[in-house]
């Protein structure tokens, strides 16, 4: 256990409500602690989120409440109810598709908490740190599903106001979520600078008291996120960018297609406006921003592609299975290619596979009893791993290639 957990955290075991029960620390930021847990009422995983602001508030060494610092209770007091907010917003979005949900909202040991739905996968800066950067090809689908969730934000009059790859997470099951509602504002009262920002891909007018703050925040974060998974390379930080149009020097931002190769020109173009430091130059809305991305070229998402397992030994020798995107394909006695139910050692659900968002194939075993080997290696049980064409999946006798 860090140090940090010993001193800040709630501890492994410990219950909330008397329903969830902390299993780990997930993270931890400026604002807050992040926890997996269980719920014993739904008898599901939760991720449990903590408003625990460091420096204005310390953890008792006993009763692990949250306690506020010495002169800090009043703006601990402001910082529950930002806190509510966000779970508020979090909340009343919670039925719209591909937005996180919320299902709980409660106060504990001296602060505020909220569960909700428990994600597994990376988010896309730990996806570009272990794969380096992305095609146009690849990164395409990612950007549509991260367009048709902000719509659903602009629609209800939110702006976000804290896009990064940090906040963009790709899930094992194939789904993109927008995370981190800290810093989402209504239209009306975003218009002071934000107190948690990122530079390099936040806008000039979040560094600035009394700015205007409308969907084109959120669209230049967007396209510097953009510009940095396609690029590998950071945009310069806009205030800076501000400050070089001020004294008559040319803006430092260099055009997409000057800093990576293969991609559109048009994705390119698109980038560069929603860059701009002037809010009236770049798109208004998110509609105008997609319409750039994809209406000019068509484009062929990866995860389009047929994929298929071929059975080269064994029952079903001979026989070519579609693996169909976006769920869970079964093999077993009770699955999706189905064995006789007096099939010796084969399990109900032998192995599942899915093929995600960028086309991968992904295996599970969920405990299926004499166990699934790839390459003649076998694989961990509950624990989804990636496999590539030509690999071959066997178990008791019979055996597969990914084709």
């Amino acid at each position: 256990m860090s140090e940090y957990e010993t001193r800040n955290a709630l501890l492994s075991g410990s219950w909330l409500k008397g329903r969830y029960q902390i299993l780990n620390l997930l993270g931890h930021g400026g604002f807050g602690n992040t926890y997996r847990a269980y719920d014993a009422k739904y008898h599901e995983m939760v991720a449990i989120k903590e408003l625990y602001p460091s420096g204005f508030v310390y953890r008792d060494r006993y009763t692990r409440y949250v306690i506020p610092a010495k002169g800090r209770e009043q703006v601990f007091e402001v910082y529950k109810g930002k806190f509510k907010n966000e779970a508020d917003i979090m909340h009343e979005l919670r039925n719209y598709p591909k937005t996180l949900k919320v299902y709980d909202r409660f106060a504990y040991g001296g602060t505020e908490y909220y569960a909700m739905q428990f994600l597994e996968g990376e988010n896309l800066k730990e996806y570009l740190i272990h794969n380096g950067k992305m095609t146009w090809q690849q990164f395409a689908p990612v950007i549509k599903e991260v367009l048709d969730i902000l719509k659903v934000f602009h629609q209800k009059g939110y702006i976000h106001r804290d896009i990064k790859p940090d906040n963009i997470f790709l899930t094992r099951q194939g789904k993109i979520y927008l995370i981190d509602y800290g810093n989402v504002r209504d239209f009306a009262h975003a218009d002071h600078f934000t107190e948690l920002l990122t530079d390099y891909f936040a806008p000039p007018e979040q560094y600035l008291n009394d700015s205007e703050q409308k969907a084109y925040t959120d669209i230049y974060s967007l396209c510097a996120t953009i510009y940095y998974c396609l690029s590998g390379k950071l945009p310069p930080i806009a205030l800076a960018r501000t400050a070089d149009k001020r004294s008559g020097e040319a803006d430092s931002l260099v055009h997409l297609s000057e800093v990576t190769e293969d991609v559109p020109s048009h994705v390119s173009d698109a980038v560069h406006k929603g860059l701009r430091v002037e809010t009236e130059k770049r798109f208004q809305t998110i509609q105008e921003l997609e319409n750039a991305l994809f209406d000019r070229k068509k484009f062929v998402e990866k995860h389009n592609l047929e994929r298929a397992i071929y059975c080269v030994h064994g029952m079903l020798k001979g026989n070519k299975f579609q693996i169909p995107k976006g769920k869970n394909f079964s093999v077993g006695r009770a699955a999706d290619i189905q064995y006789p139910q007096n099939a010796v050692g084969i399990s109900r659900i032998q192995f599942y596979l899915f093929v995600d968002w960028m086309g991968y194939v992904w295996i599970f075993d969920p405990d299926s009893t004499n166990g699934v080997s790839v390459d003649n290696q076998r694989i961990a049980k509950e624990t989804w791993k990636q496999i590539s064409t030509g690999q071959m999946i066997s178990f008791v006798n019979e055996v597969y290639e990914l084709v």
